[in-house]
């Protein structure tokens, strides 16, 4: 086997902070550590993700399937962020990383004091910290009335409302249904997963 076949390791010794969750987050983060990156994901101290309750797991009580497809390969840790004591510890882990990747509302990231100019200053190292978002921009759909709306959180059921697949997909007498799959999601995880990586490799 070649050096170029032997890819999924390619990111072996790179380390990446997670505190993303539900689908875009993960998704991207899930790619890092299937190419051999260590993946350390930051959970609520109260039943951990969300994801690990959607939908059924392979028994009762077991995480759901929803949520092992996105976060295998991954180590854990249960953090809370509304206490110094936990912010402190994510900054220690901050400090010995080369990716940071969140998805919270926006503005949260930088209100807990951990965005880019205060994770930076911490560790100059640090190639990415991306916060990743599927809501629509300006620039980048033909509603003009959905523009303005670009900073709600992309996962909650306004972002759904928004796009024209949950409308596409119900009659006017109903209400949109939750998409099974939501492409915008997968694909900009999948765009900075490859950000990340190339970020990081070419900065060595």
């Amino acid at each position: 086997m070649t050096d170029a076949a032997a890819a999924p390791n390619c990111l072996a010794g790179v380390r990446v902070l997670d505190l993303s969750q539900f689908e875009a987050g993960p998704t991207c983060t899930e790619v890092l550590a299937q190419l051999g990156a260590e993946v350390v994901k930051v959970e609520n101290p109260k039943g951990g993700e969300p994801g690990r309750i959607l939908g059924t797991g392979p028994k009762p009580g077991a995480d759901a399937y929803y949520f092992m497809i996105y976060n295998a390969n991954k180590k854990s840790v249960t953090v809370n962020l509304k206490s110094p004591r936990g912010l402190a510890l994510v900054k220690e882990m901050a400090k010995q990383a080369d990716v940071f990747i969140e998805n919270m509302a926006p503005g949260t990231i930088e209100k807990l004091g951990l965005g880019w100019d205060e994770l930076h200053a911490l560790n100059p190292r640090l190639k990415e910290c991306v916060s990743v978002s599927s809501a629509p921009a300006a620039s980048d759909t033909l509603d003009k009335e959905v523009a303005p709306k670009r900073d709600l959180y992309a996962p909650t059921c306004s972002e759904r409302a928004l796009r024209r697949a949950s409308r596409a997909q119900c009659d006017t007498t109903t209400k949109p249904p939750r998409r099974g799959i939501r492409p915008n999601s997968v694909a900009s995880a999948w765009w900075l997963a490859h950000a990340g990586w190339r970020a990081v490799v070419f900065s060595k």
